[in-house]
């Protein structure tokens, strides 16, 4: 993997598209970046966790009682994971809400199983944001 994979936004008319590979930090100085998840990311997230954390990193650390899953459920953001298929080279991919990723996914991606790509938040979620 490159230094820059996963490390992307994307915007269409009603969701944003956030590389799961930017620590707090690099998403800071991303101009496409949304400001209410900078905003969130400065406020929240890095009282609990490094700038230097990747988004990815931080999603496999974060309980339910964190403020930043707080935040992160107020989003209603979708996880994006990948694992390889067991026997053969495909790979299976799927969007969780986050307590799905929290309940079925966390501990097996920690464990190198699962792999997180990108976080998918709606518009109309991020513009409500408060924090």
């Amino acid at each position: 993997m490159n230094r820059n994979d996963f490390k992307y936004v994307i915007q269409d008319l009603s969701k944003v598209y956030i590389g799961a590979n930017y620590t707090y930090e690099e998403l800071q100085n991303e101009d496409d970046m949304p400001v209410k998840f900078k905003e969130a990311a400065f406020r929240v997230f890095s009282m609990e966790t490094s700038l230097a954390t990747t988004i990815a990193a931080h999603l496999l650390s974060i309980k339910k009682e964190d403020r930043s899953y707080f935040v992160y459920k107020q989003m209603r953001v979708k996880i994006k994971v990948t694992s390889l298929v067991r026997g053969s080279n495909a790979f299976s991919t799927g969007s969780y809400k986050l307590d799905e990723f929290m309940d079925e996914f966390q501990n097996k991606a920690v464990q190198g199983e699962y792999f997180i790509e990108e976080l998918e938040i709606k518009k109309l979620h991020l513009a409500g944001l408060s924090v």
